[in-house]
């Protein structure tokens, strides 16, 4: 029962983990294409 709970735990933490860090890599983009745009005008 333990166990299943650590399970669930890390299960959760590494799920958050990777939408943590897609978010994160979508407004690095987001930062990237805005100064692109900011020099090109």
């Amino acid at each position: 029962m333990l166990l299943l709970t650590l399970l669930a735990v890390l299960l959760a933490q590494t799920l958050s983990s990777v939408i943590w860090l897609s978010q994160l890599r979508a407004t690095q983009t987001e930062g990237l294409v805005t100064s692109a745009r900011s020099l090109a005008y």
